[in-house]
Parts: C-alpha cells; sequence; structure tokens
C-alpha cells in the first residue's frame, strides 16, 4: 500500500490551466494563453514543486491512408511530458523525443480508432507507415492505448503542428503542469496562480482570464481504492484469529473433559491428590 501511494504521489498530481473569461474587466483586455506564459512558468517555477511545464495546442483535421479518410481526427500538438498529464499510455512504438521536438520533426503518434480505420487493426504496419494529417505527411512512430476518449488523437510535436498545421501563432489551448508530488500540489497551485498574476497584470482575482485546476478530487478515490488491500488483509487476519481462538477453546474444553475422566480414574486407583495437582500444573505451564 505505501508503494502504491508513493506511485500515485510520482505520477498523478498535474495542474491544468485554461483561458477562461474574468468576471471584471482590468485595466488590460483578456490575453488568452501564449508562448511567453509558458516561458514564464518554466523560468519561474520552483523546481522542487514542477517537474514539467507541457504546453497544448490542438484541432480537427482529415487523417488520410491511400483512398482511406477519417475525416475528424483530434490533432493535438505538445511536449513530451502530454501522456503522463493525460494518464495516457503507449500501445507500441514509442514518444517523440526532445530533439523531434526542437527539430519540427514530422513524426505522429495515433490512436487506436486510426489504427482500426485506417490500417484494419494491424499495429506493426502502422508502425511502418506514415499517414497525411491535412495536407502534411507524417511518419507514425507510435500507437496510443485506448481510454474511449483519445482513440482518434493524432499526437505530434506542438512546434511541427504549428510549422505544418497551424501556422507559427503564438498562442496556446492550454498548458499542464506536472508537480513533483501531491503534496506539492496546493503550493504549484499557489505558485503558478501568482506567476499568471504578474504576467497577465492581474491585480484582483475577479480580473483573471485564466484558471488553474488541480486534480486533487482523484486522490481521496484512488488512495481509498489502494488501501482496499490492507482492509483486506486486516480483516483475513482477524477472522483467522477468531477460528484460532475457537478452535483453541474446543481443544481446551475436550483435554479438559479427558482430563476429568482421567483424574477420577487415578484417585480411584489410590493416586494422591498433590501428585495430580503437580501433573495438571506442570502440563498447563507447558502448553501456556
Amino acid at each position: 500500500s505505501d508503494s502504491m501511494n508513493n506511485g500515485i504521489n510520482q505520477f498523478v498530481g498535474s495542474l491544468s490551466i485554461a483561458p477562461k473569461t474574468p468576471s471584471q474587466q482590468g485595466s488590460n483586455a483578456p490575453r488568452g494563453l501564449k508562448d511567453s506564459d509558458v516561458a514564464a512558468l518554466e523560468d519561474n517555477a520552483d523546481p522542487t514543486l514542477f517537474k514539467q511545464i507541457v504546453p497544448i495546442v490542438n484541432g480537427r483535421a482529415v487523417v488520410r491512408l491511400g483512398a482511406r479518410n477519417y475525416g475528424s481526427g483530434n490533432v493535438v500538438g505538445s511536449s513530451s511530458g502530454y501522456l503522463q498529464l493525460k494518464l495516457m499510455k503507449l500501445a507500441a512504438g514509442t514518444m517523440f523525443t526532445d530533439e523531434q521536438y526542437e527539430d519540427r520533426a514530422r513524426v505522429v503518434l495515433i490512436g487506436p480508432k486510426l489504427v482500426d480505420y485506417l490500417f484494419d487493426g494491424d499495429t506493426d504496419l502502422a508502425l511502418q507507415s506514415s499517414v497525411q494529417v491535412g495536407f502534411q505527411r507524417f511518419d507514425i512512430i507510435g500507437v496510443l492505448s485506448g481510454d474511449g476518449d483519445d482513440d482518434a488523437t493524432v499526437l505530434m510535436p506542438m512546434t511541427s503542428s504549428r510549422a505544418y498545421l497551424y501556422g507559427g501563432v503564438n498562442n496556446v489551448v492550454a498548458i499542464g503542469a506536472l508537480v513533483t508530488n501531491l503534496d506539492s500540489l496546493s503550493a504549484a497551485t499557489q505558485q503558478a496562480t501568482e506567476i499568471l498574476d504578474r504576467a497577465h497584470f492581474v491585480k484582483e482575482p475577479d480580473q483573471r482570464d485564466f484558471s488553474v485546476t488541480s486534480y486533487t478530487y482523484l486522490i481521496p478515490f484512488m488512495r481509498g481504492f489502494i488501501n482496499i488491500p490492507s482492509w483486506f488483509a486486516g480483516g483475513a487476519t482477524l477472522a483467522l484469529l477468531f477460528i484460532g481462538i475457537f478452535g483453541l477453546a474446543n481443544l481446551m474444553l475436550i483435554t479438559v473433559t479427558e482430563r476429568q475422566s482421567r483424574i477420577r480414574y487415578r484417585r480411584a486407583t489410590g493416586v494422591r491428590a498433590g501428585t495430580i495437582i503437580g501433573e495438571v500444573l506442570f502440563g498447563s505451564t507447558v502448553i501456556a
């Protein structure tokens, strides 16, 4: 249970930063989220609280393979921390590297629905192929595990999505942040809010044109679920102790009943009471 809780501390804690409409207008108009916000978080966030800042852009595009067209793929541009941020896993292949991110490499990871539609479910064939996303061709380097929500996702480096699909704009749809552990969530949320308040010239909370959300609502459920084996083990131990106690009590009852018969027989044959008492005390001491 302790090791599983430590695993949650390492892999679950995250923040999601998204634009929103402020309830009160400040001296500056709402600006959304930009590369400068990502840079502000990367430059000023405490490394003991944050592991990685993950920028995200996305849109819809046709995904083609020969004559097969998937009409509405969810094309996500992000960094290498995206899978950990979204708790997604690889079914096959690899994640793109930081070097591929910097080089704007034409590489993608695709969801299982696209593998089924374009490659008839053949994962190995998909990893040896390339697909056309919009009007650009990308090599497939990985296949994502299905979760029911992102099965038609096309994931690529954000630099590549901007270079070949969305243009070189500096806006981001959202910013994710991986924190060092769950105990850092509260402090990380406060620090991220303060950094963006300065970047957006926010003087009052109602003027914020962004929201910072932590995923703490998952923690009680997950930790409770993890504690189930401990509860089960404790309950099983108590049950075994009760069984053992009743078994011992039954054995003692049988022993006492037999001893009474033996004592009556020995008294009838002339054995002294002191001798019998000594034998009983000796046997009880050994059993204890």
